[in-house]
This record gives C-alpha cells, structure tokens and sequence, in this order.
C-alpha cells in the first residue's frame, strides 16, 4: 500500500500536469518553425522585395542578391463582372495567366534572373479603344468606335520574356544586361473588326560601383536603356459591306475627327498600320548605408521617346509623329529591428517607398498632298505638321510597408499602406477649337497577411480595402478664334467621357480577401500553393452614360516555390 501523501486527491498534481502539458505544447510551438522544411519558411515576395536593387533597371545590381536561390510558379484562372469599367474594359471577363520566375546564383561572382509569362484574356461586351491595354503605356492619340451599339467580343494572348545577368568583375565592380521582350494579339470579333499585334522590347546595360568608406558606405550605380514599341493596326468586315462604321480619332479627350472605315486614312482597310515607338534614357542609383540596419535607396531614370503612326515610305503615308519626355524618381528607406522573442532571436523589417513619374507628350499631324512621278507611281509630300494634342501625366506612389517577426524568410505578419495619386493634364488642339481636360485622382489602400505555421504546412490569410476619389471638370472647350460659317465643331464622343471621368473620378472602394495554403508535395522539394481571392468594387456616383456602379472579381491560383 502506498504512503497516503502520495494518493492524496488535492488538485495540486492536476495542476502540475496541466503546466506539464501546456510546457510542452508551448515547446512544440516554439520548435515548430525549426522542424518545417526550410521551404516554407521562404516567402518569394518577401525574398524579392528586401532589396530595392533588384527591382531597379539596372541589370548589374542582380549581383548584390544575397539569398539563397529562389524561384517560383504560378497558373492562375480569374473571372470578373460588373458594370463599373473604363471606356474600353470589358464588363465580363476570363483570364487565364501562368508565370515562373527565377533568381540563380551560378558562381560566387555571376547571378541570372528569368522570368516567363503568358496571360490569356477574353472579355465579353467591350468597345472603346482598338489598341491592345498595356499598363503604363502612355499613347500619342487613340482610335475609338463611335458606336456603343458594336459592343463585342476581344480577346487577348500576351507572351513576356526576362533575362538578366550581372557579374562581379573584383570586389563588388559589377556589369550586368537585361532583356524583357513582349509579343501580344488583341482582336474584336464583331464588325467593325480589328486587330493588333504587339512588340514590345526593352534592353538595359549599367555598372554597379560600391564606393567603400568608414563614414558611410555608399553604392553607385548606372546604366543606359533602349526601348522599342511597335503596335501593327488591321481592320476589316466580315459582314455585310453596305453597313457604314465610323470610328473617332481621338486626339485627347475624345474630341478629333470622325474617320469612315474605307480604303484610305486611319483605319485603311488595305493596309498594316503601325504605331512605333523608340526610347532612349539613362538611370543612375545611389545607396546609402549609414548603419548596419539601415538603408538608403535612390534611383532618377530620365528617358525620350520618339514616334510615328503609319510608314515611313515615300509611298505611303506617316500619318502622325510625336516625342515625349518621361522622368522617374523613386526612393527607399528601409531599416530593421531586432526583437527577442523567448530565446529565439527574431527581426523586423520595414519600409517606406516613395515614387514619383511623369511624362510631357507631344503629338502631331503630317499635312500631305499625293502627287505623281514620271512614271505613274504615286508618292507624298509634306508639308508643316499641325500640333493635335499635349498631355503631361504625372503619378506618385507613397509606400509603407512592416514584416514583423521574421521567421526565416516568412513574416508572421505583413502589414502595407499606401497613397497613390495621379494628374493628368490634357488639351487636344483642332483649330480654332481646343479642349482641356484637368483630373486628379487619389488611391488609398490598406493590406494586412497574416502566416500560421502548422505542422504540415502555412496558412496565409490577407484582407485590404481601398478608397480612391477624384476631382476635375470632364472638359472645357475653348477657341483660338472666332469659328467661321464654314468651320464646323470637332467630333467628340461623350458617351466614352463620361465612363471613363466616373472610373476615374467617382467616389468609390474596394474590399479584398485571400486565402492560401502551402505545404511542400510529398516526396519533393516543392513549396506548392493553392490560394482564392476575392475583390469587389463599387462606386458611389454615377454619371450621364454610366453603365453600373460595381465590379467583382474572383481568382484561383496554383503554384509552387523552390
């Protein structure tokens, strides 16, 4: 028979056991981190973003990349509707992307960056404009349909190609390239057809400096940059050829001339014509590092662009020319900061992110006569061009962003803010008539991940909410002069105007979820996700033309990080 005292009932061995038990559950959380599979401790964004110089255009700084190697891939299936859309977006759309990326160190002095995507779009119900819609691309002019009766199907196929090397020639001196290509088809599928072809090709070179100093080690960095635009217009019918379609060559806030679709101008039907672009700029990059957890980061790109529509030949016709200069400034202070959690010691990383853009665009019209040489053949004359549009866009980015509690390469948590903002100036110029547009528009948007560990795997669950406003007249049409009898007003399309100043202008927010699962495929060394997310937008106001007030989208994502 045991003693008494050790068959006591008292609660206080319960007690002890339930400290046991909490002890160690506390030990198992505390060397969870440990006994995942580094894989899912590494976050590819996270990887890609600490360094500011891995996003600049300069190809040589791939060699200050410090992580381990790194890449990942991903297939996405997306799917919008609403009714809230600009004047050439559709108002139902599917899209299907894929895209693999990749970081590699081959030696100790050379580091290779890859990347390769294709996004598949259809859109259901679109009309507005006929060039392809390639994110910050800024055109001279546009050409619109002046219907919305001819709404129809489009359909776009993107193909994008990146690659970039940077070598250490001795002690950080650095040389690098990059070459990102891009091929695109945009087409309609309803009278009036179009369709396009796209390329797209940028190439860089620069050198990476660092300039060793006891008082504050700094890094130097330039590099030059080519960029080549080409966009390739055909339009023609598949229906009936007594059906008359017009489209509105759109010097600037939809106003310009109307154009009948025929066998000469804008729209030819017998012709391939192409909207060219050449750039030519330099960038230099400056870091600073005044502390060992403190950063500096400064880049100034200043690039100019020349341009025509149509063939430079003497027997055809170069339609329009225009120049551009564009100057961009973007800057990052990043810091981090110990913390101690427990016995592990863990870090903090945050940053904020400044960007500044802007871009002076001139367009201008070839006056032109056709004569004829000796022997028949036809050629054109030209005359002074006739300036019809000058538009400055200038964009501003202000960043903050917090990875807290770092756990390898992961975040416990991320928290974004962001202030977007943009300014467009516009007058479009048809003489004596002129009209100026004058919009801001502000952004507002909040992100919050948050990463749960798991003995198999990590959970990340993302929320953001957005709001943006704008302000500014629609138009203000003005003259040089006082109009004749025989001058007639230039065409406009306000139905256009007025959907895309509520896209822009209209009080409106946006609410957004995420939520992904990663864990690594048995048998592998494959970081595989799966994650949903959803978006919905909504506008406050409407407008004479507004086609709705809301816009959801939905997306699917597979991939995997190794």
């Amino acid at each position: 028979m045991l003693p008494k005292r050790l068959t006591s009932t008292r609660p206080f061995p319960r007690t002890l056991a339930f400290f046991a038990s909490f002890s160690a559950l506390l030990a198992f959380n505390a060397s969870l981190a440990v006994a995942q599979d580094s894989l899912l401790l590494r976050d590819y964004r996270f990887v890609v973003q600490q360094s500011p110089w891995l996003g600049s255009t300069n190809a040589a700084a791939l060699t200050s990349y410090s992580s381990d190697n790194i890449a990942q891939a991903e297939v996405s299936l997306g799917y919008g509707h609403g009714q809230l859309t600009g004047y050439s977006m559709p108002t139902t759309v599917l899209q299907v992307c894929a895209d693999v990326a990749s970081y590699y160190r081959i030696t100790t002095r050379t580091v290779v960056y890859g990347r390769m995507a294709y996004d598949n779009t259809s859109g259901r119900n679109v009309t507005g404009s006929v060039f392809m819609p390639v994110g910050g691309l800024l055109r001279p002019f546009d050409i619109v349909e002046d219907s919305v009766n001819n709404a129809g199907r489009k359909h776009s196929d993107v193909y994008s190609l990146t690659g970039g090397v940077g070598v250490d020639l001795w002690r950080g001196y650095s040389v690098g390239a990059r070459l990102d290509y891009t091929s695109g088809n945009y087409a309609k599928y309803k009278d009036l057809r179009h369709k396009s072809k796209l390329m797209d090709m940028q190439f860089t070179a620069g050198i990476l400096l660092p300039l060793t100093s006891h008082l504050l080690p700094l890094t130097l960095g330039a590099n030059y940059l080519y960029r080549r635009t080409t966009e390739s217009l055909v339009f023609s019918l598949y229906g009936r050829e007594d059906k008359v379609y017009k489209s509105l060559i759109d010097y600037g806030t939809f106003m310009g001339r109307v154009e009948q679709f025929g066998s000469s101008g804008y729209t030819d039907k017998g012709q391939e014509m192409p909207l060219v672009d050449d750039y030519n700029g330099v960038g230099i990059q400056l870091s600073l590092q005044p502390t060992g957890g403190l950063t500096f980061y400064n880049a100034l790109t200043y690039a100019r662009r020349k341009g025509y529509y149509g063939r430079k030949s003497p027997y055809t016709i170069t339609y329009t020319n225009h120049h551009a200069d564009l100057l961009t400034y973007e800057a990052r202070l990043s810091w981090t900061v110990p913390e101690l959690v427990g016995e592990t010691g863990r870090q903090s990383m945050f940053s904020a992110d400044l960007t500044l853009s802007s871009e002076n665009l001139e367009n201008q019209a070839n006056t032109y006569r056709e004569l004829s040489n000796e022997s028949g053949a036809h050629y054109y004359e030209y005359y002074d061009p006739v300036k019809t549009a000058n538009k400055l866009w200038r964009n501003g980015h202000f960043g903050l962003t917090a990875d807290l509690f770092m756990n390898g390469d992961l975040p416990v948590w991320t928290l974004m803010a962001s202030l977007d903002w943009q300014n467009r100036q516009q007058t479009s110029y048809l003489y004596p008539y002129f009209r100026r547009q004058h919009l801001h528009h502000t952004k507002f948007t909040f992100l919050a991940t948050r990463h749960l560990l798991t003995p198999k795997g990590v959970w990340t669950f993302s929320l953001s909410t957005a709001y943006q406003k704008g302000r500014g007249e629609p138009y203000t049409d003005l003259t040089f002069a006082e109009p004749s009898d025989k001058q007639t007003a230039p065409a406009t399309m306000d139905a256009w105007l007025w959907r895309e100043y509520q896209y822009i202008v209209a009080p409106q927010y946006t609410v957004g979820g995420s939520c992904a699962y990663a864990f690594v495929f048995p048998q592998t060394k494959l970081k595989t996700h799966v994650r949903l997310s959803a978006t919905h937008r909504k506008a406050n106001q409407t407008y004479e033309y507004s086609s709705g007030k809301d816009c959801t989208s939905l997306a699917l994502t597979v991939g995997c990080t190794f």
